[in-house]
């Protein structure tokens, strides 16, 4: 019989070696494999793998429509008007409509900005930013600009940047803005 030409201790290094494997394969590791015969190199240790806590989830951001799709429907109306104070002074008004199916942007993050020209004739470089908003909720971004009544009709642009979405993504532009300011 086979098992009598084995002696007994190497059956037991034999039955060692096959239960240590068998642990290394149920929990995952890997035996090492460095054939290192010098002592200054080291053997890669056995065991199971280092623990490494979960990475938070990102956060997720809208999914930009693809231009194609964003020039085929109209999703927003931008209305530039101006009001008289009764001080005399102006306010120049940048109104977002988004069209059916779209909502303003709300997201916190999304950098909304009103630039004047730096060459109008009145408010000339300003900037307004979200915290300067007159509203921002789904159906309307708005900001206003106070401004000294030119006297004479002047025309005044701008640009706004602006986003609005849907369920497939979100459209982000920099519109155009024009005040036609008539004079009293």
């Amino acid at each position: 019989m086979l098992s009598e030409a084995i002696p007994m201790s190497q059956r037991r290094n034999t039955l060692t070696l096959l239960i240590a494997a068998a642990a290394l394969v149920a929990t995952g590791c890997q035996a090492p494999t460095s054939t290192a015969t010098s002592g200054t190199e080291a053997a890669a240790p056995a065991g199971p793998p280092a623990f490494r806590p979960a990475e938070p989830a990102p956060t997720p951001t809208p999914t930009p429509i693809p231009a194609a799709a964003a020039e085929e429907a109209p999703n927003h109306k931008v209305e530039a008007r101006f009001e008289r104070d009764a001080d005399g002074a102006l306010r120049l008004i940048a109104t977002v409509t988004p069209e059916a199916g779209y909502h303003v942007n709300t997201e916190p993050n999304f950098p909304w900005r009103l630039a004047i020209a730096s060459d109008a004739p009145i408010a000339a470089g300003v900037m307004q930013g979200r915290a300067d908003a007159v509203a921002i909720d789904e159906n309307r971004a708005e900001f206003a600009v106070r401004a000294p009544d030119p006297g004479t009709a002047a025309e005044v642009n701008g640009t706004l940047r602006l986003g609005v979405c849907n369920d497939e993504g979100c459209v982000n532009v920099n519109a155009p803005v024009v005040w036609s300011v008539t004079a009293l």
